[in-house]
């Protein structure tokens, strides 16, 4: 389950009313993917957000169908109820310009039925014509509907006012005379939830990255369907491990660009590729069965240009031991559980790594892991290898060492181009996430790529930085 540090509201309604857009307006950023096609959110998206000194959870939901009993609109109205059960309070969204509708009706009833606090939330309301039509509204029996214009930021203050009458006896207890932003209460923050590793999931569509977070949580948090596409949005979930907090992005399925068909899908993409801005780590997840692919490839790329740190990550690994099963000899077969049998998966994962090396050389430096997030095989292990690459990211050697790595390596001079010698004087260490060195040289623009390279692996011989890349600027050293 999620964290529960504030008072928690979700926005719920039929598909196309302006959820998302009232979610993107009252957070003040644009946060969930708005279209004019209905069905684009699917998965719960949270958020935080703050009106008159108090602070809120947010959760923006997918259209409710409420009489769906099969594919992606059955399970959006499973993550509905869901976010249902957890809120405090709901804001029921309906649309002034399509009137009241009989599934309007439906989800009036069921909500009714939730004993949660409901504000009815009339969006699309434009003009004085649109304002007339409010008045069907009380056939909901929810009280006065509140009209608003979400995409025009009409009348948001006025819906606030009455979200923030309701919260008083729901607000946590804080410090006397602390508001939210104050050096106090970001403080007091802090304390309570850690920041925490974000971790971005990426991959192509169909891997099953939502699956594998769902493994994760043990819950239903992220909506899995064999339909590529099926998660759009770029979806925040925190998981806990006692005083642990990781923070993982699930993200749409990256396709190659000449594959993208539609505009809601580019723009998920895109929030993919964004996701990598914003993490520690990305988990490269692809389909061990398929074998990685070209586009696998240059997802990685794309996380090698961030400087991110990365962990291979092969789902469906359970599909590649059962077809090693099928095909092994029949001793193997009945002694599955047996050492020869473990010793025989041992030896395919090692076959396996191979390939991958061979085909993300670029990404040598990676932990590669294989899981099934169907059967939960070696998915906590995963979190091992985070703890692992975030050491990694913030090591520092100690600057007698590094100087003796750093002689020993320059013994092999870079050459230099256009006649000019280059001559090395020293490295140091100047950041990290990831980890950064200034090579000292006078001449320091004609040293290659191909030497950076090489300082660069002497520094994971001696060091290691597993999982994460290394970045080596060169700098003109003090003239003497």
């Amino acid at each position: 389950m999620r964290e529960r540090c504030e008072p928690m509201m979700a926005i719920v309604g039929r598909p196309n009313v302006g959820k998302s857009t009232l979610f993107n307006r009252i957070i003040g950023e644009r946060r969930a993917i708005v279209e004019r096609e209905p069905g684009v959110t699917r998965d719960r998206i949270y958020a935080e957000g703050e009106w008159s000194r108090k602070s809120f959870s947010l959760i923006d939901t997918g259209g409710l169908v409420p009489d769906a009993s099969q594919g992606i609109s059955s399970l959006v109205r499973e993550q509905v109820r869901i976010a249902i059960q957890e809120a405090d309070l709901i804001l029921f969204v309906v649309d002034a310009q399509d009137g009241l509708t009989s599934v309007d009706e439906e989800i009036g009833k069921r909500l009714r039925k939730s004993d949660k606090p409901i504000i009815l939330v009339v969006n699309k309301v434009d003009n004085l014509e649109s304002e007339i039509t409010i008045s069907q509204f009380y056939q909901l029996g929810l009280g006065e509907p509140v009209p608003i214009s979400a995409i025009h930021g009409l009348r948001i203050n006025e819906l606030l006012d009455k979200v923030t009458e309701l919260l008083p006896a729901l607000l946590p207890v804080r410090t006397q005379g602390c508001l939210p932003g104050c050096p106090e209460w970001s403080e007091g923050l802090r304390r309570t939830l850690p920041p925490g590793i974000k971790v971005a999931v990426v991959g192509r569509p169909n891997v099953g990255k939502s699956s594998f977070i769902n493994r994760l949580l043990q819950e239903e948090r992220l909506i899995v369907d064999e339909e590529p596409g099926t998660t759009r949005d770029a979806v925040d979930t925190i998981f806990r491990l006692g005083e642990e907090r990781f923070i993982f992005i699930d993200t749409a399925g990256m396709r190659p660009r000449g594959k993208v068909r539609h505009q809601v899908e580019s723009y998920s993409i895109a929030r993919a590729q964004r996701s990598l801005e914003r993490c520690d780590i990305a988990l490269l997840l692809f389909d061990a069965w398929e074998g990685v692919s070209a586009q696998d490839s240059r997802i990685a790329g794309y996380i090698e240009e961030k400087g991110r740190g990365v962990i291979i990550v092969g789902n469906k690994w359970d599909l590649v031991v059962e077809y090693q099963k099928s095909s092994a000899s029949d001793t193997i077969k009945n002694h599955i559980a047996s050492k020869q049998a473990r010793e025989s998966e041992g030896r395919l994962i090692e076959e396996y790594r191979e390939i991958i090396k061979k085909k993300l050389p670029f990404l040598n430096f990676a932990p590669i892991i294989f899981v099934s997030a169907l059967t939960g095989q070696r998915v906590f292990k995963v979190i091992d290898l985070l703890r692992e690459v975030t050491k990694e990211q913030m090591l520092r050697p100690a600057k007698r060492i590094l100087d003796r790595v750093f002689e020993e390596a320059k013994s092999h001079r870079p050459a230099g181009r256009r006649a000019k010698p280059v001559k090395l004087q020293r490295l140091s260490q100047v950041g990290i996430k990831p980890p950064t060195f200034a090579l000292y040289a006078d001449n320091p623009r004609f040293i290659s790529e191909s030497y950076h390279r090489y300082i660069s692996n002497r520094l994971r011989q001696a060091f290691g930085f597993q999982g994460t890349p290394i970045k080596i600027i060169s700098r003109g050293g003090r003239k003497r």
